[in-house]
């Protein structure tokens, strides 16, 4: 069976945390459209029911990338009188979050998880060495950065 992935898993426990903090509604919201048969909203709302005994509020299906969520889902938001929310997603990827959801009527509360940190001892030669790890976060970095400009020139956001 389709289920979420662990990444998505925990920014839904985090969304479950809030909410039992707050009990402010949930939107969940996300799609793939490289995989159009699959409905990632469902997935995770069905997600925080099971695992988390959590309510989905709203479920946004519309967006196929960050950009077209902020649109989507503060439509949606606003047709219900929210004016506030907390926004829930990866630390490195709320820069770009925020910005897609700035400028909507919606106040935004940045909600992040999921840091990355790579923990290289300082001092010893080894830390220069690159490693996998870098690798790979630099390559989320500069994607994430490179987001942030295409949003602003595409989206004028």
């Amino acid at each position: 069976t389709h289920t979420v992935s662990e990444n998505t898993l925990i920014r839904l426990r985090y969304s479950a945390f809030l909410y039992k903090k707050t009990k402010a509604p949930i939107l969940v919201s996300g799609n793939d459209p490289a995989h159009a048969s699959i409905n990632q909203t469902t997935y995770m709302a069905n997600a925080l029911n099971e695992y988390f005994n959590v309510p989905t509020t709203w479920k946004e299906d519309r967006g196929s990338n960050t950009a077209k969520e902020g649109i989507f889902s503060a439509e949606l938001l606003k047709k219900s009188g929210i004016k506030k929310i907390y926004l829930v997603t990866t630390a490195y990827h709320m820069p770009r979050s925020v910005h897609a959801f700035q400028n909507k009527g919606l106040e935004i509360i940045p909600a992040p998880t999921e840091y990355i940190s790579v923990n290289e001892s300082s001092g010893k030669i080894s830390a220069l060495l690159p490693t996998s790890k870098a690798l790979s976060v630099s390559s989320t970095a500069i994607h994430e950065y490179i987001g942030l400009l295409w949003y602003r020139l595409y989206y004028l956001i």
